[in-house]
């Protein structure tokens, strides 16, 4: 009687693998593998025939801008660009895919970016697909919707950044920001607090790379200061800048005797500044590079301020980068992805 029950039992377990024994649907994520790619990079998917034309250099010449507030050119985005034939199962594991299906065809005949698709082949990727029956629509089409695809590529960058902190990050840092500043962050579980009191903390991550048959030290660090609220002239890029002296001049020390961080104003390297709205709180980002008053280091920085009403005060965060030996996007992009997972906590 035991094997006649066991025979009855086995051809149910492919559909207890498949559907799960709860009731669940069935699921396809379970067989993809999680995206790969750093943040920054872009996988477009070009035919060979317009390699070359003017398509192609204006795909290239958007998404590699130079961006302007590092302290050497870096481009906006690393792309690769690939063929149809060679987009192969490895390639379809790209964290950021933009597709390009140019030809006569029905499905193309009204040009479009389509929306975009999530975990298409890989788990956390997301794929754009512009369509269009010509390579003069298709640039028509791209020119139009250029600008608001390179903010949402940099948006998903930042997310997925966001998500891994999150997730993987210090629960430990989380709780003693949230008791002294009343606000919450994700930050990298290698991160560490250097100050943190009552409207002012210093956190730093150290991270070593070779280059050059040497190991460099590479040093990100995220900066929380607060102050009472007066008025709307706080929210101007001189009275942030010079509210950013003040505070990092006693604040932050440098290496040496005497030495602290300043904002570069030399060589007309002013910041550049931006307002956008954020969890429902209007937000002032400014981006400029830093130096070391009295010392040579220096790098670029990010913060952005917000008026906690609440709690009647503003709220500074900022995260700078220190690698004179590498390029600095990326890590900028990590410290960005930490800035904007704040909470505040009235």
């Amino acid at each position: 009687m035991k094997n006649l029950r066991l025979i009855f039992l086995l051809p149910l377990f492919p559909v207890c693998f498949f559907t799960g024994c709860s009731g669940d649907e069935y699921n396809e994520n379970i067989f993809k593998s999680n995206a790969t790619g750093a943040p920054g990079k872009i996988l477009i998917v070009l035919d060979k025939q317009f390699w070359g034309t003017p398509l192609e250099k204006l795909i290239i010449e958007h998404f590699q801008k130079d961006i302007t507030t590092l302290p050497q050119p870096e481009k906006t985005f690393s792309i690769e660009i690939s063929d149809r034939k060679s987009f192969t199962k490895e390639l379809k594991r790209n964290h950021t895919i933009v597709i390009f299906e140019i030809g006569d065809k029905a499905n193309n005949k009204n040009a479009r970016l389509e929306e975009a698709t999530k975990d298409m082949w890989s788990i956390g990727q997301v794929v754009y697909k512009f369509r269009a029956a010509n390579q003069k629509s298709a640039i028509a089409l791209f020119l139009i919707e250029a600008d608001k695809l390179i903010g949402e590529l940099n948006e998903n960058s930042r997310k997925k950044l966001m998500r891994e902190y999150e997730f993987k990050g210090s629960a430990k840092i989380v709780n003693q920001l949230s008791k002294i500043q009343k606000l919450s962050i994700s930050v990298p579980s290698d991160m560490t607090i250097e100050e943190n009191y009552t409207g002012f903390s210093w956190l730093k991550r150290f991270r070593t790379k070779f280059a050059d048959n040497n190991e460099h030290e590479i040093q990100q660090g995220l900066i929380i200061y607060t102050y009472p609220y007066i008025d709307d002239s706080t929210f101007t890029l001189n009275y942030q800048i010079a509210k950013r002296d003040s505070v990092f001049k006693y604040a932050v020390p440098g290496p040496t005797e005497g030495s602290y961080m300043a904002t570069e104003l030399r060589f007309g390297m002013q910041p550049e500044f931006t307002q956008k709205m954020m969890n429902d709180l209007y937000v002032f980002e400014m981006r400029g590079l830093w130096r070391v008053e009295g010392d040579l280091m220096g790098g670029p920085f990010l913060s952005i301020s917000m008026f906690d009403e609440p709690n009647n005060r503003i709220v500074t965060i900022e995260g700078y980068v220190y690698a004179p030996h590498f390029e600095k996007r990326e890590y900028l992009r990590e410290m960005e992805a930490m800035i904007y997972s704040f909470q505040l906590i009235e």
